[in-house]
């Protein structure tokens, strides 16, 4: 049941992660422009002067000759917006900035050098360029062109457009469109004429809103010496190549564990208890450690396990440890303090006796293993983890960055944000999940994993997906998700054991792999297929969640009268305490009892898991 509750609570946490990627990620909105307002003036003459250059770029020269009222403190002319570069804007005689509104659309705010333009006609100059991307398109090049922004919010009197083409410029396919916010007939608005390699349109009373804009296909490569951000896409997956590099190196450097022979094992392994598997595998004392502890000392008949309701157990105290080690005794007189030979304690009522326990525990098995040596992890490997995981977070986001510099698109900062944490936490979870693998049983493992690497594939899928629409180069997407594949398996092998705890987890894991592996036919080849030997090994079984596979390959070998463990429950007909029991509901009654007392202890002191 509480694996399932587990699962259940993973699936749940993880599914809300993907579903908020997702809706952050493939989310999108549409630019919304206001409803534009008269800007207090007259406009009399719009006279705009366009140079269009072979490098694809246009200097655009602009006089707008307006009849300021009274107090005209200001005048905003609006800028060409769209995927192209516009730079050094200019306006002579005057002061000005410009300024972005709420929808993006960028205009040049004009000030008078007095606190107010001079009442009546005058003429304001604006000159600024325009820099076109190279064409993405190989079948021809295109020349698109608002000469008239269909924002323009102020009625003009007199219209006067004209444009300048380059002497090799192909008339054949010129066209214009204009109207208000979309085209339309307009031949008794405007009008023009071409010499000399320049069009001019004329026009008078021009409403607001009214846009003209100019449209050529030209033959492909026409335009030479474009913005061309190609560049983008060989630094993406330059960026991958080198992240990958780096991470390797490090794997190198301080990732690796120490190279040991293999050896076997069968029995426990002197001078290491169930109590020091904790510290050896993840460099610190887990309650789990104290709950098997308290399974073996019942099984050595130093106190009984009684089960009076469901998940509701009491330790009775028997004989004194002597024969165990020194601090295993300690802490059996802490948990059983002011309590006598033959009496209960309730398990829900020793929160305060567990934290005395754990910290007995705790400090001596650490004591035990304290040089260098014996380190969990090396602190080298721990920061050249936590440096990779960073990297690629931050690699990730400049490749979708990259992707859009491509396509001449401007990022979302949130989204390079999100695309980087969502990265660094799956990672941080997958390594947790992998680091911890051996405590949990191998379905939570499995389902844990798929959960977590589901998240970080989807963070790297949008990536992958972006450069893809973007680039519209696949091989250069797949070879993205490559290598934020291998970078992730990299990093799962980056935490390194110092030399003497690697040796000591090698021979544990021998043993793991043995209880795992054997087959029954091969215990009773050597003469271990006994009740005394499964219960012995019982402890690490629990330790290695072995338990139903170690208690499975007992199955038809049968089991001494189990006396330390009682079951009396109220409305039950049988105390499963009083008969013989077979191995698999013993390792199922115990695997319940070290989850309940770690849950007691979690309640009491607010340590609980979020994944």
């Amino acid at each position: 049941m509480q694996n399932r509750e587990t699962h259940h609570r993973i699936s749940i946490n993880i599914g809300f992660l993907l579903v908020l990627f997702l809706a952050i990620m493939l989310g999108s909105s549409g630019a919304v422009h206001a409803d534009s307002t008269s800007e207090g003036y007259e406009l009399l003459e719009y006279n705009q002067s366009t140079v269009v250059n072979k490098s694809h770029d246009y200097d655009v020269t602009l006089k707008l000759t307006i009849n300021a009222p009274e107090n005209l403190n200001t005048v905003n002319v609006q800028l060409p917006n769209g995927k192209f570069v516009l730079t050094d804007v200019e306006v002579a005689g005057h002061d000005s900035r410009v300024i972005t509104d709420e929808n993006g659309n960028e205009s040049v705010r004009i000030e008078p050098k007095g606190r107010a333009f001079k009442k009546g006609e005058q003429t304001l100059t604006v000159k600024y360029s325009i820099l076109e991307y190279a064409e993405k398109n190989h079948a021809n090049d295109m020349f698109y062109y608002d000469a008239l922004s269909p924002n323009w919010s102020v009625p003009i009197g007199n219209l006067k457009l004209a444009l300048e083409f380059p002497d090799d410029f192909d008339w054949s396919d010129l066209q214009y469109f204009a109207g208000q916010y979309g085209s339309q007939d307009v031949n008794n608005m405007v009008s023009y004429q071409v010499r000399n390699n320049t069009v001019t349109m004329t026009g008078q009373h021009i409403p607001a809103n009214f846009g003209i804009t100019f449209k050529a296909q030209l033959p492909d490569g026409y335009w030479k010496g474009a913005l061309d951000n190609s560049w983008a896409l060989q630094f993406s997956l330059i960026l991958m190549i080198v992240v990958l590099a780096l991470i390797f190196l490090f794997w190198l450097i301080g990732g690796r564990d120490p190279r040991l022979k293999k050896t076997r094992e069968a029995y426990p392994i002197e001078g290491v208890t169930p109590a020091d598997i904790g510290f050896l595998f993840y460099g610190r004392t887990r309650i789990r450690d104290v709950a098997v502890m308290i399974v073996q000392l019942a099984i050595r008949g130093y106190l009984r396990i009684v089960e009076y309701q469901p998940k509701k157990y009491r330790l009775v105290r028997l004989k004194e440890p002597k024969e165990e080690e020194r601090f295993i005794r300690t802490a059996y007189n802490a948990l059983f303090e002011d309590v006598y030979e033959g009496r209960a304690l309730d398990v829900d009522r020793m929160g305060v006796r567990m934290r005395s326990v754990m910290k007995i525990v705790s400090d001596s098995v650490e004591s035990g293993y304290s040089t260098k040596d014996m380190r969990a992890c090396t602190a080298v490997s721990r920061v050249l983890r936590v440096i990779s995981i960073l990297i690629l977070a931050i690699g990730f986001s400049a490749v979708y960055m990259l992707a859009d510099t491509y396509a001449y698109q401007t990022s979302s900062v949130f989204t390079l944000v999100v695309v980087a944490a969502v990265t660094a936490v799956s990672l941080i979870l997958i390594n947790h999940r992998f680091d911890n693998r051996y405590e949990i049983s191998r379905q939570a493992y499995r389902i844990g994993m798929f959960w977590y690497v589901l998240l970080y594939s989807a963070a790297v899928g949008f990536v992958s997906y972006h450069m893809w629409s973007n680039t519209d180069n696949l091989m250069a997407s797949i070879g993205i998700f490559a290598a934020a594949a291998v970078a992730m398996v990299l990093t799962l092998f980056m935490k390194s054991r110092a030399k003497g705890n690697a040796a000591l987890v090698g021979r544990i894991l021998s043993l793991r792999r043995f209880m795992n592996r054997v087959k029954t036919d091969d215990l009773a080849k050597d003469s271990l297929a006994d009740e005394d030997y499964y219960y012995e090994m019982l402890p690490f079984a629990l330790q290695f969640s072995l338990e139903e596979i170690w208690a499975r390959k007992f199955r038809w070998l049968g089991t001494k009268r189990v006396d330390f463990f009682e079951s009396k429950q109220v409305g039950n007909t049988m105390e499963r305490g009083d008969g013989y029991k077979n191995t698999e509901l013993i390792a199922r009654d115990l695997k319940t009892f070290c989850r309940t007392v770690e849950s007691e202890y979690h309640n009491v002191y607010g340590k609980r898991r979020l994944f």
